[in-house]
């Protein structure tokens, strides 16, 4: 990442630049690097990732393509995910999404609440004392 607390996503790590702005131009001008802090990515939250950014981009997560890209298989990923079914079958009973076997759809009228989509397979949210951006 470029400046000052950038945070970078690498496969199975994250990282984050010195929040000073002198101490980052010092670093700079050394020629080191800025990392202050990393977060090392278990393989379940690296699931866990693939498939809330699948959704979030795509509204739609393809359990086969997903089964692909990961070199897993479809019950391997869903069994990994902290998926709350019956908030599903409430999103797809309100019309938010659809499901089959292969696909999880995220209606047209539903586009606004993704994010509600993508909490459902979130183990952290509902934990308490973390603090993350709320979905509507």
């Amino acid at each position: 990442a470029i400046g000052v607390t950038g945070i970078s996503q690498l496969d199975r790590v994250y990282t984050q630049n010195t929040k000073s702005i002198s101490g980052y131009v010092e670093q700079i001008n050394k020629g080191e690097f800025t990392t202050i802090k990393g977060y090392k990515l278990t393989p379940e939250q690296s699931i866990i990732r693939e498939t809330i950014t699948q959704l979030m981009c795509n509204h739609r997560i393809v359990w086969s393509e997903l089964s692909n890209k990961l070199g897993l298989s479809i019950e391997e990923i869903k069994s990994a995910l902290a998926s709350n079914p019956e908030k599903l079958v409430e999103l797809e009973r309100d019309g938010i999404i659809t499901t089959n076997d292969n696909l999880l759809q995220v209606t047209d009228q539903g586009s606004l609440f993704v994010r509600n989509v993508a909490s459902a397979f979130d183990p952290l949210i509902g934990t308490k004392g973390k603090n993350f951006s709320k979905p509507v």
